[in-house]
């Protein structure tokens, strides 16, 4: 929640600062506006913290492991396959364009391949598939925000929109499918099992961008914004982590579902939503890829493109069996990694203050209760009195109309 209202309040003021300098309220103007006005370079940061907060960019990440991995299993598909998309669309619809984004286009680059190395290095250590899933996305998303950062940086920012937009949708009904299977692991007949899990496999390749697949043509067409270069070859290179998550998402679904107790036939609805996700996801991408990236079938075909989706697959498979045949494993990252180690660090210095008072003494009461509350929690209680909220908000309003007079 504090992530949240901080991200509206960040995008809250971006929006101002560009209406101020538009001088109207139509998101056309306020984007042509913002490079140019006094502020813009403070307002394309505003906007960048709150976009790249629900996208789930590096270091505001900490949020969506937590709530994609503990949610119920259609909510996980939900918030992975489509809500977290609202910040890849805010930056479609409101970074400047035409090359003005200026210098913040290298930044949101190299932000975003930071974000697709983190969400492997992060997702490879955790022992549950949903929370692989979840840093899978984590990553996914990075190499998004690095095509719009890169090709927002050239005049050709019609092909850095399409390319995001192929790869957003793809990964959308990709992770929102396997994240549907985890829940027909759990509730299906082993035979059942055994058919979701390849079908997940084959998702899984199309999520690497493995030829073929409608993750190669996404791939494919991210290459027009990358160009040439570092952010490109590390853009190529990441497919290689995103095959050994998906690697790992399938050995501890497989293991989960060895472990489930035996059980009749899953449930019609559940079977069916997998299943239509599933073609959508196989499906759609080749349909979509001609119209919005103008790649064709021949062009996925063409021997360069094949060899450029293979070699990061195959990269991965060599770092996989090594790590196999070396039984390797990295340290023990909690979910949600940042938030946790956070939330870790407060309690121990907690713990190190003054223990609360004992039971029966006496302690000085407080408007909503008479018990001692963590600082952070008494205040937002006191936010909450109409005297001190009301002043602070009359003050924060008065603050705002100065700035933009």
């Amino acid at each position: 929640m504090a992530l949240a209202l901080f991200g509206e309040m960040a995008l809250l003021l971006g929006l101002m600062l560009g209406t101020q300098a538009a001088g109207s309220v139509l998101i056309t103007h306020v984007r042509a506006a913002l490079p140019g006005a006094p502020l813009g370079g403070f307002a394309i940061l505003a906007l960048l913290a709150g976009v790249g907060l629900k996208a789930g960019l590096v270091p505001l990440h900490g949020w969506l492991p937590l709530a994609h991995a503990n949610a119920p299993v259609p909510a996980s598909a939900v918030l992975s396959g489509a809500i977290v998309k609202a910040g890849i669309l805010g930056m479609l619809r409101f970074l400047p364009v035409d090359g003005t984004l200026g210098e913040w286009a290298p930044v949101l680059a190299w932000v975003g391949l930071a974000t697709a190395y983190a969400g492997v290095l992060l997702g490879l250590p955790q022992s549950l598939p949903k929370a692989v899933l979840a840093y899978s996305t984590l990553s996914q998303m990075g190499l998004v925000a690095a095509v719009l950062g890169a090709g927002l940086a050239g005049p050709d920012t019609a092909a850095a929109h399409a390319a995001a937009t192929l790869y957003a949708v793809h990964h959308g009904l990709v992770k929102g499918a396997l994240f549907l299977s985890v829940g027909l692991l759990a509730c299906g007949a082993r035979a059942s099992r055994t058919a979701v899990l390849a079908v997940a496999g084959v998702l899984g390749a199309s999520l690497a961008g493995l030829p073929l697949t409608g993750g190669a043509l996404a791939k494919l067409a991210a290459k027009t914004p990358l160009g040439e270069g570092p952010v490109a070859a590390l853009a190529s290179l990441a497919a290689a982590g995103t095959l050994l998550l998906v690697l790992r998402f399938l050995f501890l679904a497989a293991a989960q579902a060895r472990q489930a107790p035996a059980a009749g036939p899953a449930p019609r609805r559940m079977t069916l939503a997998f299943a239509g996700v599933a073609v959508a996801a196989l499906v759609l991408p080749w349909g979509l890829s001609p119209a919005l990236a103008h790649k064709s079938w021949s062009d996925a075909l063409a021997p360069a493109a094949l060899w450029g989706a293979a070699w990061p697959g195959v990269l991965g498979l060599l770092l996989a069996a090594v790590a196999w045949r070396l039984r390797l494993s990295g340290p023990a990252v909690p979910v949600g990694d940042v938030a946790a180690w956070a939330e870790s660090a407060w309690s121990a210095w907690r713990s190190g203050r003054p223990p609360a008072p004992a039971e029966g003494e006496q302690v000085r009461r407080r408007p909503f209760g008479e018990a001692r509350l963590p600082d952070v929690e008494r205040w937002m209680l006191r936010l909450a009195e109409w005297p001190l909220g009301a002043t602070g908000l009359a003050v924060l309003a008065v603050a705002l109309a100065w700035l933009l007079h």
